[in-house]
């Protein structure tokens, strides 16, 4: 068997038809779109955790100081205790 012989365009076109061939796509076909799908997914996973990541972390723990008017930032829990005549308050739950 000679190993040196290089395969001709003729020799290529004379090769046995498989059937399937014409109904069957190259593999990187497949893989095109299921990538672009999967990174479109992952584009928005990140940009929700990230969106949560920016709310979690403008938010002030309980017992930390705030304003009624929010200028200080807002609480997490929702709920700033300010007496009248106070500097400041504090967050605390309902």
């Amino acid at each position: 068997m000679d190993t040196d012989k290089k395969i001709t365009p003729k020799a290529y076109a004379r090769r046995v038809h498989h059937p399937l061939e014409d109904r069957l796509l190259p593999f990187s076909a497949y893989c095109g779109t299921l990538d672009l799908r999967i990174m479109k997914i992952l584009f928005y996973v990140a940009l929700i955790l990230s969106a949560m990541a920016a709310y979690v972390q403008a938010c002030i723990s309980n017992g930390g100081a705030c304003q009624a008017d929010g200028s200080l930032g807002n609480c997490c829990s929702g709920f700033c205790y300010q007496q009248a005549g106070w500097a400041e308050g504090y967050c605390k739950n309902r």
